[in-house]
């Protein structure tokens, strides 16, 4: 669900993974509904994966280097779910082929599944899916749907982040624990 944390948890794993120094990564933003990456990584440009979806161009001029040497961006550019949506079973498969010759690990932030209807075909063409859960916020019911939804299309759960977790008990006594 929208502001659930998705972006901030694939950022941060990304980052983490390109911290290591073992391997290259790739962190791809395809949120075309409410683009963030402006915000979390200190990117700049407009282009980006609809872009390639339009044209099918290159792919690496329009990847931008992050601050770690190990982790570069690829920005959704323009906002327009459409493109992803229409291009979705001919482009993105090409689009991560191309990425995993570059990159050995491509981490996809993908807009909410539910609201989404790009994001249950794109399960099909990844190796896995980690479902962010705000919790007290999202419903079981909703939560249940995702997971049908990825399931219609074959795609593997690796895991469920619950985010945001509250603790009612106060920070000087949780520390003490």
């Amino acid at each position: 669900m929208l502001g659930d944390g998705t972006t901030t948890i694939a950022a941060g794993y990304a980052r983490m993974l390109g911290l290591e120094g073992r391997q290259r990564v790739l962190v791809c933003e395809m949120n075309a509904r409410e683009p963030s990456f402006a915000n979390v990584f200190s990117t700049n440009g407009d282009a980006g994966v609809t872009e390639y979806f339009l044209s099918g161009g290159n792919l690496s001029s329009l990847i931008q280097k992050c601050q770690s040497d190990n982790l570069d961006v690829l920005r959704v550019g323009r906002q327009d779910a459409t493109v992803i949506q229409l291009n979705l079973n001919s482009v993105f498969p090409r689009l991560l082929e191309e990425a995993l010759r570059d990159y050995d690990t491509v981490v996809i932030d993908a807009p909410p599944i539910i609201s989404s209807p790009e994001t249950p075909p794109m399960t099909a063409f990844v190796d896995g899916v980690v479902l962010v859960v705000r919790a007290g916020k999202t419903k079981r019911e909703a939560v249940l749907r995702a997971l049908d939804s990825i399931a219609s299309f074959k795609g593997r759960v690796l895991g469920v982040v619950l985010n945001r977790k509250r603790y009612y008990i106060p920070g000087f006594i949780y520390k003490r624990i």
